[in-house]
């Protein structure tokens, strides 16, 4: 399923329990010869979302030639646009033209939106299926970015990952589908989920 129309506000509340996922400030755990070894854009990336102790190892990486269109795939790729831009707002990359960082700062900013949109709506399907007692499991990306972090573009999905039991998959798909969820297009009719199974 995928999530269609607007958007409203965030629904839910309550105490998100918030866990600490990030490094420590101890000493970088991180192999700085491996890190040598990877190229420059993919250190990069890596470590665009660590804590002080990475970022001292970053400032090696920001002293290499860094290829700004490799970069910009593989942060599209691995879903780090947010985190990139964010991380070059508070270390510049040299010789990055202006214009450059300025797309940057809008892929990053539609990101933002979409990232925040899937998660208001996954707190409102949340909301639905309590209303209708099916119990939900949160797996992988949307299990984590709902309850480990902070805000929602801390942990980039694609998607949400759910789990009902056997006896309220129908329903939960109904309930999906009549509350503005819609059939994914790239995903043919036939295919079942009544037994798909993580």
């Amino acid at each position: 399923l995928v999530a269609s129309g607007a958007c409203g506000p965030a629904i839910g509340g309550g105490s998100r329990r918030q866990l600490d996922v990030g490094m420590s400030d101890e000493r970088f755990p991180g192999d700085e010869a491996l890190l040598a070894q990877l190229p420059a854009e993919s250190a990069l990336i890596a470590l665009t979302t660590s804590a002080p102790a990475g970022q001292r190892a970053l400032g090696a990486v920001l002293e290499r030639p860094i290829a700004w269109d490799r970069l910009m795939i593989l942060a599209a790729r691995e879903r780090a646009i947010i985190a990139l831009s964010e991380q070059l707002a508070r270390t510049p990359v040299r010789g990055a033209r202006r214009e450059d960082v300025a797309n940057l700062q809008r892929l990053a900013m539609v990101a933002e939106f979409q990232l925040s949109s899937l998660h208001d709506r996954l707190l409102k399907l949340l909301a639905l299926y309590a209303q209708h007692e099916i119990d939900v499991l949160l797996l992988k990306g949307a299990g984590l970015a709902h309850s480990a972090y902070a805000r929602p573009t801390e942990r980039p999905m694609g998607d949400i990952d759910l789990l009902v039991r056997p006896e309220h998959a129908l329903r939960a798909w109904e309930l999906a589908l009549l509350n503005g969820w819609a059939r994914r297009g790239d995903v043919p009719e036939e295919r079942s989920y009544a037994e798909h199974q993580h």
